[in-house]
């Protein structure tokens, strides 16, 4: 089931048309995606600052608008609303009315019970006191505070009673000290009852120090609270008027406070201006100026995508980032009150590299920030921040092999982010305020965001089945359980895939590709062998050969077994497919040479079904199986040398490699001359090294052993 579908794939990767009518169709849906989540508000088409010049013409009012007012006008007049306020205080008169009357009663029955004095001084003092106690909470009763909301009013105070409000001062009004003070002095100032030492002054003296006054005159938090508001909510937010065909200002003049009023306020019509173009109109310029950038990254995907072996999935990956991006960016502007800054745009270069060119990485992202630039206040700052940032993380992140480099990413970005930031900053305001220094946190944020890229590295080579540089240097781990099974079973081949491993590397290395992916990859391409090991001569210890005996058509087969099982077993060790590529590619569709011309031989009379003497393929499609085909051949061969010196080996390598050249095997990859010789020279490099000749030592005579 496992090579049916790989098969499958083939054939379909074959179907130029249906490919390319697919990914015709992913860039269409981006368009539409990215067009549909473009703000449709009105775009205002300047960018300025305070303190920068202004670099377009002379600007005038196209209709009249209303000047705005400086936050710091505005919230100045507030200030002044909020210290200048006068506080409400409400009249309590039932409670007032409830306090006097059981107060009076329960004085009168005091004075009735305890205190023995005649029914009609009793009476008299009782009235007395109720009309006093009346008098006073007529007046009010205050009730004391110590906030300093309102300080600025001093002591001055609006009481509320019924629907009326007036200007009152608190020291007109008695504090629950000043009642109970004047309540004992009435009762000392009456004769009858204040008797020194009589059981009736120490009754009624009692009754007044023990009552506990209330107060009828309290602060009104909520009426306060909903004028104050009132208020400032009337502050005005403009001042004055630009009639149309006035100044706004000049071109090459700095942007000073006034000025920046001025475009302020003209921005703020302009973009609540009912009076736009038809929103089709619109959404048509969106559309074609989308079309034209993806179709830059469509036409490299077609011209050079074929270089690069691209696929429906690499260009859905592409896509997918793009799409995401753009999604997140809209979803943050139009849903938060934070700088889209927050976003961890780096991210999208960082996992771009990591599956794909630099080069068409960088594309992609830099069309990415365009797009999404349009969410920016500032544009150009933006896209200058933004890519210059990207390209240093991609640059940081080159090698992908070792997962501790996440971090030191994630340091040279916020550094990189908070120098560019700090440039522009003094480059047009000539200091820092404090809004600038809180897009640091953005940026810190969005920095610190860059360790989701380890587990998105992780998902997206599980859902397009790419292959990073961490999976590469686990699989190049020998105690992997294909490897070990390997070198268990067939000792001579894995040390020949070792070798070979070495060998390849190195001349990737040099001529292009990813050395890492070419290691890899010579480590497991001779896993099938593991299947029948005694029919491949670096197994077999000097014995009978298992071949004797066997037709060379049948022995030919055994050979060529071993990548349909290499392919089964990667398979069973759930191997990456361009792990698997090499198993399948690195004989191509070349002959087992020796037994075809053996077959030949012995049979001159006869043509030979060359099918039965021939790997099934396919040729390699990479740069990296190039390599691997002709160090492949180049190693093995070079054991069956004779003599090892320079011209030898020389004359081993351009026999091999022009043979592979001659029988079409590298029509498959753009590979120059150029790279083939530069192969070479590495090969022959590398072989001599193998195989350099060695110092004999000489053995002590019997006079120094004696």
């Amino acid at each position: 089931m496992y090579l049916y579908t790989r098969f499958y794939i083939a054939r379909f990767r074959m179907k130029d048309k249906n490919k390319l009518a697919v990914i015709i169709l992913l860039f269409a849906v981006s368009v539409a995606v990215s067009v549909l989540i473009f703000p449709t508000e009105n775009q205002f088409e300047y960018s300025y600052d305070k303190g920068a010049q202004w670099l377009y013409d002379d600007l005038y009012a196209p209709y009249d608008f209303a000047i705005c007012r400086s936050d710091d006008d505005i919230q100045a007049e507030k200030d002044s609303i909020v210290a200048d306020f006068i506080p409400y205080y409400s009249f309590d008169t039932l409670e007032a009315y409830k306090f006097v009357n059981t107060n009076s009663s329960l004085l009168e029955k005091t004075i009735g019970e305890k205190t023995g004095l005649e029914k009609e001084k009793a009476d008299a003092f009782a009235q007395s006191f109720k009309e006093k106690l009346t008098a006073i909470y007529g007046k009010g009763v205050i009730v004391q505070s110590d906030s300093q909301e309102y300080a600025n009013a001093g002591n001055k105070i609006r009481v509320v009673r019924g629907n009326v409000s007036e200007l009152d001062l608190t020291d007109d009004f008695y504090t629950k000290t000043s009642a109970k003070d004047e309540m004992l002095a009435m009762y000392m100032a009456d004769n009858h009852v204040y008797t020194a030492d009589s059981i009736s002054g120490f009754y009624v003296r009692d009754f007044i120090e023990k009552t506990v006054f209330v107060t009828n005159v309290a602060i009104d938090e909520e009426l306060n609270d909903k004028y104050l508001q009132s208020r400032i909510d009337a502050v005005p937010p403009m001042s004055g008027m630009v009639h149309r065909g006035e100044l706004i200002i000049a071109k090459g003049k700095v942007v000073d406070e006034h000025s920046k009023r001025l475009l302020d306020s003209y921005k703020m019509q302009f973009e609540n201006t009912s009076g736009r173009k038809s929103f089709w109109l619109v959404e048509l310029g969106v559309t074609i100026v989308f079309l034209i950038l993806f179709a830059i990254i469509l036409y490299y995907s077609l011209k050079f995508g074929r270089r690069k072996k691209w696929g429906i999935r690499e260009n859905m990956f592409v896509l997918l980032q793009m799409i995401l991006l753009s999604l997140v960016v809209f979803l943050v502007f139009r849903y938060s009150s934070v700088s889209i800054n927050i976003i961890p745009f780096v991210l999208v270069p960082l996992l771009l590299v990591t599956f794909i060119d630099f080069d068409i990485s960088f594309l992609i992202y830099f069309v990415s920030i365009f797009i999404v630039s349009f969410f920016a206040v500032n544009r150009f700052e933006f896209v200058f921040i933004q890519t210059v940032t990207g390209l240093v993380g991609m640059f940081s992140l080159r090698n992908t092999s070792k997962r501790q480099q996440i971090f030191i990413s994630m340091i040279v970005v916020f550094v990189t982010y908070a120098l560019l930031h700090t440039g522009f900053s003094l480059m047009r305001l000539g200091t820092f305020s404090e809004h600038e220094l809180e897009e640091f946190i953005y940026y810190g944020i969005s920095s610190a965001a860059l360790l989701l890229y380890l587990p998105f590295v992780f998902i997206f080579e599980k859902i397009f089945g790419f292959i990073s540089g961490f999976t590469l240097v686990e699989l190049c781990d020998t105690n992997n359980p294909a490897l070990r099974e390997l070198s268990e079973k067939a000792p001579g081949t894995f040390q020949h895939s070792v070798m070979l491993s070495n060998l390849v590397e190195s001349v990737v290395r040099e001529i292009g590709g990813k050395p890492l992916l070419a290691r890899a990859g010579a480590l497991y391409h001779d896993i099938g062998k593991t299947y029948a090991p005694e029919y491949f001569i670096e197994n077999q210890n000097g014995g009978k050969s298992a071949h004797d005996g066997l037709p060379y058509e049948e022995s030919a087969q055994k050979i060529i077994a071993h990548v349909t099982k290499g392919v089964e077993f990667a398979a069973k060790y759930k191997l990456p497919d361009q792990i698997v590529d090499f198993i399948e590619q690195h004989h191509g569709t070349s002959v087992t040479r020796y037994f075809y011309n053996s077959w030949a031989n012995a049979n001159p009379d006869k043509t030979a079904d060359i099918t039965k003497f021939q790997y099934p393929g396919p040729k390699p499609q990479s740069v990296e199986l190039i390599a691997m085909m002709m160090a492949d051949a180049i190693e093995a061969a070079s054991r069956t040398l004779k003599v090892y010196s320079h011209e030898s080996i020389s004359a081993l390598v351009n026999n091999i490699v022009d043979a592979q050249m001659k029988d079409g095997q590298y029509e498959d990859v753009d590979i120059t001359m150029k790279q083939i010789g530069k192969a070479k020279q590495i090969l022959i490099s590398k072989i001599e090294n193998i195989y350099h000749s060695r110092i004999e030592y000489p053995e002590l005579n019997a006079k120094d052993k004696q």
